[in-house]
Formats: C-alpha cells, sequence, structure tokens
C-alpha cells in the first residue's frame, strides 16, 4: 500500500516494505517522522567542510575522512566516493593506454611504408 505525496517541488513515495511483521510495526504506528529537504548547493557545502583528504607522504595512498551526524551516511557517501574515484581512475587508464595503442599503430604505419 504505497502512498504517494505530490508537492510543488517534488514527488514522494512511501512504501511499506516486506520487512515490517505485525510485531515490529507497531514500534512505527502512530510516530512522527521528519522530512527535510536540502538544497544542492547547501548538501555540497555541507560534505565539502565536512570532508578531510590526506595523502601520507611517498604513498599513491589517499585517507579519507567524512563528519556526519548520521554515521552510515558518512559511510555510504565515502563508498560511493571511493567507487567513483576508482572507476574515474581505471577510465583515465584506459583513455591512455588506448591513446598510447593509436600512437604505435600510427608509428607502425609509418615505419613500414618506408
Amino acid at each position: 500500500m504505497d502512498k504517494e505525496l505530490i508537492a510543488e517541488n517534488f514527488n514522494f513515495v512511501i512504501t511499506r516494505e516486506n520487512t515490517f511483521s505485525e510485531e515490529n510495526i507497531e514500534k512505527f504506528q502512530g510516530g512522527q517522522f521528519e522530512f527535510q529537504i536540502h538544497s544542492i548547493d547547501a548538501l555540497i557545502s555541507q560534505y565539502q567542510s565536512g570532508l578531510q583528504i590526506e595523502n601520507p607522504d611517498y604513498t599513491n595512498i589517499l585517507k579519507i575522512s567524512c563528519q556526519d551526524v548520521i554515521p552510515a551516511r558518512a559511510k555510504l557517501f565515502l563508498d560511493t566516493l571511493s567507487r567513483v574515484y576508482i572507476d574515474e581512475k581505471l577510465k583515465s587508464n584506459f583513455d591512455l593506454n588506448q591513446r598510447t595503442l593509436n600512437f604505435i599503430d600510427k608509428q607502425m604505419v609509418e615505419v613500414s611504408q618506408f
């Protein structure tokens, strides 16, 4: 039994998960829940101010930490940031390797014409 809330700036769908049982659903019924909507700029500023990056001397390692009032959210943010960084690094390396191969192929064609 999903419930959709529609406002001027957002659509919000509340979905009942199967993990609720008759025993534990009573904990949530009648409770008050609060949702906050933040601007993208405010969220970026919040994460930038709480983010710390260190590069230990003579290493290719980055030590990244993040401060957040919700530790699970900080962990999710850092996991996602790490995954995106690694994906971009792999893509960059692949692009460099592809350009190198193209250059070598071009040189081989030029050399073989003599």
